[in-house]
């Protein structure tokens, strides 16, 4: 059999492609009776049901299917921590596939999945996108016009702006808590599962872990924003984070959802804080919630408990972006 094209999917190692963020996904899981296996080279049964069908499609030199959590049943039962991975958790986990298709496929595929003996559940996850206000302007906002000066040789100071900062109902009264012992974030590490960082601003500096998984991509700001108004650097210039002591980390969409999610749950540790930013098809779907998702549920619990929403929950505290 020749070398099948991989365009982007997650394999064993846990490495990616060249996918890009953005995209749906097409997640499959077996069933549980029929032992199913499948690897580059097609899908096998360990108990001998007639699993012809999936093997063809798993063959097909245009799909490349890769376990989702990118490691068998007994490798991710040793990576347990604590006993919060049970062995019915570990075991879901072992049947999520992602299936790496031309997407005007996906919809047919999942179907065809869906109709198999040997599979249990086959959907399509949305497309992610950042949430928006569509605003129609018909006329000029104001008359106000350009400056005619050149612009400062360094950055001001903006946290007369942020504010967020201050007291309820405007903010999270942030400057209250900074007086508190571990009010500044000192010990907490945040993991934000999204994309679009830029760990090279001047501002964002100071405590960060940068990209702990997949690939990073500067072409939005969104990341880039997330992480200064969580955790932009205690200085004298630009703005300063709710929690400038925390070590701010990423893992990035460009790879499948729950991928990403796993490799922030392996990583965090007790008190730690995950934060699942932008939605699934936040303008189509109405900012879906993360826990609509078999595989989103499924990697949520290696927090301890499923991850809804834009809510982070991290082993002990949770957190929740605001703004």
């Amino acid at each position: 059999m020749g070398t099948k094209r991989n365009s982007g999917g997650v394999g064993a190692t846990g490495q990616t492609g060249q996918r890009t963020h953005g995209r749906a996904e097409l997640i499959c899981m077996t069933s549980a009776e029929a032992q199913v296996r499948i690897t580059t080279q097609g899908a096998t049964s360990a108990k001998g049901t007639d699993i012809g069908e999936l093997n063809q499609l798993a063959s097909a030199p245009d799909i490349t299917m890769t376990p989702l959590f990118g490691t068998d049943l007994q490798r991710l039962l040793a990576s347990a921590l604590g006993g919060e991975v049970t062995t019915e958790i570990a075991e879901r986990m072992s049947r999520c596939y992602h299936v790496e298709a031309p997407e005007n496929r996906l919809e047919d595929l999942a179907e065809q999945l869906r109709q198999m003996h040997a599979v249990e559940a086959a959907y399509v996850k949305p497309q992610h996108e950042l949430a928006r206000i569509e605003m129609k302007q018909t006329e000029a906002l104001n008359d106000m016009a350009p400056i005619d000066q050149e612009p400062a040789t360094s950055t001001p100071d903006f946290t007369s702006r942020q504010g967020y900062l201050e007291v309820a109902p405007g903010g999270v009264d942030a400057r209250y808590a900074w007086t508190q012992a571990g009010g500044r974030g000192a010990g907490v590490q945040v993991i934000d599962c999204e994309w679009g960082w830029r760990f090279t601003h001047e501002d964002l500096v100071g405590n960060q872990g940068g990209v702990i998984a997949g690939s990073s991509s500067t072409d939005t700001d969104h990341g880039t924003a997330v992480m200064g108004e969580i955790g932009g650097d205690l200085n004298a210039f630009g703005i300063t984070g709710i929690a400038p002591d925390a070590v701010f980390s990423a893992s990035t969409f460009s790879q499948p959802t729950a991928t990403a999610i796993k490799a922030a749950a392996d990583r965090a540790r007790p008190g730690d804080i995950i934060l699942l930013d932008p939605p699934l098809g936040a303008q189509r779907h109405r900012r879906r919630p993360a826990g609509i998702h078999r595989s989103r549920v499924v990697a949520g619990r290696l927090s301890g408990d499923p991850l809804r929403g834009d809510q982070g929950r991290g082993r002990g505290r949770g957190g929740r972006e605001r703004g």
